[in-house]
């Protein structure tokens, strides 16, 4: 006869229950918890209410939506989590463009508008070979303010381009003051101007100059109706400031932000008051500010402060741009680039200046 061995769990389950005790139970294995989704696939068919759900799904880190043509509602998941990759396509004129698109080049108009709000990252649009006049760049603007449009106009008989970035009002013959409609298109929309000359001209609006956020060299000289300069503060990148003969200007807290300006030109301007600004100035090298109601002790105060820098207070000149201002080596090269505008491909620096005289760039 065959002996049988009994496992020794069994033999031990056997001799408990001989003593009346049941044998423990084998322990029961958790249930392991699934991982949380982290990408999503948008179905053609899913609705508005579906997307706009997802929003709310915190483990997604990418949605790919390129089957859906839901556009408002990709839109507003897009917005709704910017920690997440949002993808889908949109048709323009037909070509199918990621939302992912930064440029775009267009020669019809026709749908442009519904391009700009469901493409959320262009900051690029080419719109110079078609026919945009600037109340179709309004419209654009409104939609997205944050775009650079690359277009022309016309303006005192010369073809501008948007990314013009030199530019003088200054003319030989036909002395005109340009008002702040006439300037209208080139402030608004040519954003990448590095130098610019307005002046003796009538400017009483500066809040478009404010936006200018690349202006390196600005005159405003002899804009006699102007009085709120405030919008100027902005102009963080600012060495070179020309603004005497603004007798109407009455507060100049502006200069305070002004902490790169190197040359400034302050003179006839009637309610100065004072030059505290020049304590937020450490650059300053030039500044006059004749016949501007500073006394010779707040000029002699600050010449000690900068013992370096030229300060005019009267020499017995009674010219605003004499007394030396238009003898500096970065004055000549500025007032240059003014006079050949026409001919600068590139404006890097006031010193940086490239030319090409072959042909009129505007």
């Amino acid at each position: 006869m065959k002996k049988r061995f009994v496992p020794a769990a069994l033999f031990c389950a056997l001799c408990l229950c001989a003593c009346g005790q049941e044998a423990p139970a084998e322990p029961r294995p958790s249930p392991s918890s699934s991982p949380a989704a982290t990408e999503y696939v948008i179905s053609a068919q899913e609705s508005t209410e579906d997307i706009l759900a997802l929003a709310s799904v915190p483990s997604l880190e990418e949605i790919d939506g390129r089957q859906s043509r839901e556009y408002e509602a990709l839109l507003s998941l897009y917005k709704a989590r910017p920690d997440c990759r949002v993808l889908w396509n949109y048709e323009f004129q037909g070509t199918e463009y990621p939302n992912t698109t930064q440029e775009l080049k267009v020669t019809e108009l026709e749908g442009l508008e519904d391009a700009l709000r469901y493409l959320p990252e262009l900051n690029y649009v080419d719109v110079i070979d078609s026919p945009a006049g600037v109340e179709d760049l309004d419209r654009y603007s409104a939609i997205r303010p944050d775009i650079f449009y690359y277009w022309s106009f016309v303006h005192d008989g010369f073809t501008i381009r948007t990314d013009i970035q030199c530019y003088s009002t200054l003319r030989d013959v036909d002395y005109h003051r340009f008002t702040d409609d006439e300037l209208y298109p080139m402030l608004k929309y040519c954003k990448r101007l590095k130098a610019l000359d307005l002046g003796h001209n009538d400017l009483t609006d500066l809040s478009l100059i404010g936006e200018l956020s690349e202006l390196e060299v600005l005159i405003l000289a002899d804009n006699p109706n102007l009085v709120d300069a405030s919008p100027l503060a902005n102009l963080e990148n600012l060495i070179y400031l020309e603004f005497f003969m603004n007798h109407k200007v009455e507060d100049y807290s502006f200069l305070n932000s002004l902490t790169k300006i190197r040359d400034l030109n302050l003179c006839y301007c009637d309610n100065l008051g004072n030059l505290d600004f020049l304590e937020n100035m450490p650059e300053i090298s030039f500044c006059m500010f004749k016949y501007s109601g500073i006394d010779q002790e707040t000029a002699d105060y600050w010449q000690q402060q900068y013992p370096e820098a030229n300060f005019v207070l009267y020499d017995g000149n009674i010219h605003s741009c004499d007394s030396g201002w238009r003898d500096t080596e970065r004055n000549a090269k500025i007032r240059y680039a003014f006079t050949c505008w026409r001919h600068v491909m590139e404006y890097n620096h006031y010193d940086d200046v490239l030319f090409d005289f072959n042909g009129y760039n505007y």
